[in-house]
């Protein structure tokens, strides 16, 4: 899998320089940050002309910096100018992304380099983001570890309640599409069948993620779910209230947008919808607006191109069924891809 470049900002960097350039603007380092060295094979590329940005408190000094040739490694954004550069004894390195629940960084103790999922700063006094934050941690804990982004720690009483989980240095399935084009042929037939093996160990445990989408699986040693903000494991996790609609509505199920009971048979239908994305680059639903997105989810099939794999292809059309009760266990996807 080709690398991807990696933008970050960060703050008071400390560098030892390894090799000059004629460009004396630039210069090539190993990173070291308060004495620590970096991530085994990450190669920086600093821009030693500073910038200052003023805050209502404190002035920072920043520097751009691009990680070059990390296999597979996603995108990081540059910190915001309202995030903390710490939490804790963690250091805020970037932005690995956001979702509706929280913020997530690229950090590091003074042991690792990790994923810290924050509560929003517009969500800190909304108890029921707090809640469905708290449920989040409450998946983790029980989440096979080969299924997931492995928790490390977690504070929910902080003055901005986080999780820490294992930083998974991979692509999402959206972004490797978007940048390598759609799979096809056996490709198409082992990430289905990587990402089907993913889910049913989520399911034997007794966890439903109820927002698989390309966004929320990352391609590691094998496929990995993440942000499990709407996921149940049991009648003590939080469920959003009655006729609410969480999670992306293009990726969604009918029964979710009916309000309908979700459940596994949601997850088969999201692992369907996600890899014909895979064969297409597009999302299988698309619309100008929600409710025509809705209409669209409850209406229309989505197509299956003719290049897909003939088996597959009937597997696929088979978890897309609008009715819940006549998709197939995610055992049993995992059973007839065998």
């Amino acid at each position: 899998m080709q690398g991807v470049s990696i933008r970050l900002l960060t703050d008071h960097l400390s560098a030892v320089v390894h090799a000059a350039v004629p460009d004396q603007s630039l210069k090539e380092f190993d990173l070291l940050r308060h004495g620590r060295p970096p991530p085994a094979d990450v190669r920086w590329i600093i821009d030693s002309r500073p910038s200052t940005s003023v805050g209502s408190q404190w002035q920072r000094k920043r520097t751009k910096a691009v990680v070059m040739e990390q296999p597979g490694a996603g995108t990081v954004s540059p910190l915001a100018d309202d995030d903390p550069v710490s939490i804790d004894r963690y250091e805020l390195l970037g932005r690995l992304g956001q979702g509706g629940f929280g913020t997530v960084y690229l950090a590091r103790d003074a042991e690792r380099i990790v994923a810290l999922k924050a509560l929003r700063l517009d969500r800190e006094h909304d108890p029921m983001r707090l809640r469905g934050f708290e449920s989040e941690v409450n998946v983790l804990k029980v989440a096979p570890a080969d299924a997931v982004a492995v928790l490390l720690d977690a504070d929910l009483e902080s003055s901005r309640p986080y999780l820490v989980m294992e930083y998974l240095n991979g692509p999402t399935l959206r972004d490797h599409v978007d940048e390598h084009g759609p799979y096809s042929g056996e490709q198409l037939r082992d990430l289905a069948t990587a990402l089907a093996g993913t889910v049913n160990l989520l399911h034997q445990a007794g966890v439903v993620h109820r927002d698989i989408k390309p966004r929320n699986i990352l391609l590691v040693d094998r496929p990995r779910l993440v942000d499990f903000g709407n996921a149940d494991c049991g009648p003590d996790i939080w469920q959003a209230p009655s006729g609410a609609l969480f999670g992306s509505t293009k990726w969604m199920a009918h029964e979710q947008v009916m309000g309908l009971p979700v459940g596994a048979w949601t997850d088969v239908h999201a692992w369907a919808l996600s890899l014909a994305f895979a064969a297409t680059g597009e999302p299988p639903f698309q619309a100008q607006s929600v409710p025509a997105m809705v209409l669209r989810v409850i209406t229309v099939d989505p197509t299956i191109p003719d290049t897909v794999d003939p088996v597959l292809a009937e597997i696929l059309r088979a978890c897309l069924a609008k009715q819940s009760g006549d998709r197939p266990t995610m055992a049993e996807v995992v059973a007839a891809l065998d």
